[in-house]
């Protein structure tokens, strides 16, 4: 009795760390994105400042709907009705990232600058390239 009763309150109290975990994570990821301005910019490129509010929430509501699905191991075309709607906040997410990735790009050119260095530049692109490939490599296949 007492053993069935604890084994439940065990994963009750595990689901509740791993979805409040994975929640202060996501929070504090799209907390960074929002500080930068990437959604303020994203809105500002495709001429949709008056949307700007919703994108927020698109973002916060990707995000919880990923801890989610993480969280309770729940394969992404759970049924049709919802596929369309985690296509729509993945495509918006993906987006805040490729914007993202193209704020940090720009980054690039002015820290070499600061610290002028002018020989070398592609040296280093090169090295980031490498090491988040072997990275990915070994986390997916040989780590497993």
């Amino acid at each position: 009795m007492w053993g069935s009763v604890l084994h439940i309150l065990t994963g009750v109290l595990l689901a509740l760390v791993g979805l409040t975990g994975g929640s202060i994570v996501a929070s504090g990821y799209i907390t960074l994105l929002v500080k930068l301005g990437i959604v303020t910019r994203m809105s500002a490129y495709t001429k949709t400042g008056a949307y700007s509010r919703f994108y927020e929430d698109v973002l916060v509501l990707g995000a919880l709907c990923g801890n989610l699905l993480v969280l309770f191991r729940v394969p992404v075309p759970v049924k049709w009705g919802l596929l369309i709607p985690y296509g729509f906040f993945s495509g918006i997410f993906v987006g805040c990232l490729a914007i993202a990735l193209a704020e940090v790009v720009d980054a690039f050119p002015i820290f070499s600058r600061r610290i002028r260095l002018y020989q070398g530049l592609s040296w280093i692109v090169t090295s980031l390239a490498i090491g988040k490939m072997l990275g990915a490599f070994l986390q997916l296949v040989v780590w497993k």
